[in-house]
């Protein structure tokens, strides 16, 4: 029965992602980040106490990537295919295919499907090429909500991004850049944990300080400055690595 837990955390977090997506379409940013957090605490502790009962199965590891695919992947271009919609003044859900840009950022879920074979393939290391699923909607969510917060302000970048006329391509661009990230072939930091020495996880637990720090003084605003803090960490971490075995 012990080799189950996990198996229904990872589905309470498949759970959590299909309930995240209507609260997208409508635009609750407040309910979706919510729910994201839950996915996100789901996707630890499945991890987490696969290994503390030593519960690690196959099966498990390949649920967990399909269920990062779903609260991570699909519901990171289901917000910027809604972004781009609403920056041009399309109604999202469109009715039709005449203004089809909301499309590139569905384009999101097809890389994060491709960086999470990747992982699943490459899952005998510390270190994978690309830019974590989860981290990448954490970016994604966080600059929603942003937006959403900012939007209604008088001296807000995202008012003059769009009197600017290129809030779309903000949008356009921030998805293309996101697939490339999760793909592209730099090492970065795994952000699970494969077990719980300071030597092996150091850069890990330093970045988890850190951030709830960043989240103590800064709340919602540093969260895509915990994404830049994570790729600092990643670069250190494979520093470390190469000075060590130099």
């Amino acid at each position: 029965m012990k080799k189950q837990v996990p198996n229904i955390l990872t589905m309470a977090n498949v759970l959590t992602g299909m309930v995240m997506m209507p609260f997208i379409i409508m635009g609750n940013v407040q309910m979706a980040l919510l729910l994201l957090s839950f996915a996100l605490l789901f996707d630890f502790l499945d991890g987490f106490l696969a290994r503390l009962l030593d519960a690690t199965t196959e099966l498990g590891k390949n649920l967990d990537s399909l269920a990062d695919m779903v609260s991570f992947g699909a519901s990171s271009g289901l917000i910027l295919a809604y972004l781009i919609s609403e920056s041009m003044g399309i109604t999202f859900p469109p009715k039709d295919f005449s203004q089809p840009f909301w499309i590139i950022g569905l384009l999101v879920p097809m890389f994060a499907a491709i960086r999470l074979a990747k992982f699943n393939v490459e899952e005998q290391s510390q270190h994978f090429s690309g830019v974590p699923t989860p981290a990448n909607a954490i970016l994604i969510f966080s600059l929603w909500f942003l937006y959403e917060n900012g939007k209604r302000l008088d001296d807000s970048i995202w008012l003059k991004l769009q009197e600017m006329g290129i809030l779309p391509a903000f949008w356009i661009g921030l998805s293309l850049i996101s697939c490339v990230l999760m793909v592209v072939p730099i090492r970065l930091m795994a952000l699970k944990f494969k077990g719980f020495s300071w030597g092996a996880n150091r850069f890990r637990y330093v970045l988890i300080v850190l951030s709830g720090i960043f989240l103590l003084l800064f709340q919602s605003l540093a969260l895509p400055f915990i994404f830049l803090l994570y790729l600092a960490m990643s670069f250190l971490s494979n520093s470390f690595k190469a000075e060590k075995s130099a």
